[in-house]
């Protein structure tokens, strides 16, 4: 539902894929792990243009993200991105 996944190399959440899939049943997610390097969380929800996905990835923590339209590979931070379903 929220797609975090720890790929071979990544323990300790080093590095992270995110990959979500979102139902309109459920109409959103909220996931949050708390981590040694920080809290990482993934939350998508449903607007009437796409669906909006708020990722916080901790310092320390390379994320990949793997949403439609992006392939995009990042650090520690907070991202915000609104995609056509």
């Amino acid at each position: 539902m929220v797609g975090i996944s720890i790929p071979d190399g990544g323990e300790g959440y080093t590095r992270v894929v995110i990959s979500p899939v979102p139902n309109r049943e459920l109409g959103y997610a909220d996931v949050g792990i708390k981590t040694r390097r920080g809290d990482l969380s993934v939350r998508w929800t449903y607007q009437d243009d796409g669906v909006r996905y708020e990722i916080s990835v901790p310092k320390g923590t390379v994320a990949d993200l793997r949403l439609p339209g992006v392939d995009q590979t990042v650090g520690g931070g907070n991202y915000t991105y609104i995609c056509k379903e």
